[in-house]
């Protein structure tokens, strides 16, 4: 199978279209026996309400979706698999090495635990990617097995697959789903995926953020109708506003006036409000 090569035209990632998608998403679901990743890294967590701490990040190759801001657009589609998977860097005093894709279930288990071995601490795995839900079979021996092993996990999402959270939702600490506002992300209406996933996770009781990205093109009625989606389930939810890193600046008045209405509108309805920018971005770490 060779999928669309993703690349970056006008800051958009962008693949040959719905039929490499399609193939990308059928080659990721394959196997619960092994899994394409593009890295894996110990770090400082850089968004939403875990920002701050260290965790282990297993970053997934393949995803469903093409935001226009998306910042690991190496790991959209699955060309990239064959130079192997980067391991180490970081906060890890060491190289980074590769090693050949796929890395079979018991490997990853493996570089996990020699990982935190040398932090000497289990730090939270982050399941990410591209889309970690593409990978559910795969997931579904893995988490348990990380969670045997002393590991909390939370997975990163774009939040539209419901169905396969409700696979694994059971042994997940952290679910960190994004919204995707239309005119911010270029991804069409996902509202009524956003609203069935956060379902999923709420009625089972997982520890919820929900982040939006925001930039200077967006439409405040679609915020407001994201804030009323996450206030119809439960108002103390985190509800992150993300500036998009590039285009939203704190220096720009007009900025500024989008950023104070945009918080006006959160606050209306949520009790949990806070705009936290991507924070490995201004400390320059992975």
């Amino acid at each position: 199978m060779s999928a669309g090569r993703a690349t970056i035209v006008s800051g958009q990632p962008q693949t040959g279209g719905s039929e490499d998608i399609a193939a990308i998403v059928r080659a990721a679901r394959a196997s619960d026996q092994v899994a394409d990743l593009t890295e894996i890294f110990a770090s400082l967590q850089g968004e939403g309400v875990v920002a701050g701490q260290v965790h282990l990040f297993l970053r997934f190759a393949g995803c469903d979706l093409r935001c226009v801001y998306c910042d690991t657009p190496g790991s959209l589609s699955l060309d990239g698999v064959s130079r192997g998977v980067r391991i180490g860097g970081g906060l890890l005093a060491e190289p980074m090495r590769r090693e050949p894709n796929p890395l079979s279930f018991e490997r990853l288990l493996e570089i996990a635990e020699d990982i935190g071995e040398k932090l000497g601490f289990r730090p939270l795995v982050a399941l990410t990617g591209g889309e970690p839900l593409l990978r559910v079979p795969f997931l579904e021996r893995l988490i348990p097995e990380l969670k045997r092993r002393g590991f909390q996990v939370l997975l990163e999402t774009a939040g539209t697959r419901a169905p396969e959270l409700e696979r694994i939702v059971s042994d997940l600490d952290w679910v960190s789903m994004d919204l995707k506002l239309p005119s911010v992300a270029r991804e069409g209406d996902r509202f009524d995926q956003h609203e069935a996933f956060l379902r999923v996770a709420h009625g089972a009781g997982r520890r919820i953020q929900v982040k939006v990205v925001i930039g200077p093109e967006l439409d405040l009625e679609e915020l407001e109708r994201a804030v009323s989606l996450v206030a119809g389930i439960d108002t103390s939810l985190p509800f992150i506003l993300q500036p998009e890193f590039k285009t939203l600046k704190a220096s720009d008045p007009n900025h500024q006036a989008l950023l104070r209405r945009a918080l006006a509108i959160c606050r209306a309805h949520l009790e949990d409000v806070r705009v936290l920018p991507q924070l490995h971005k201004y400390l320059g770490l992975l």
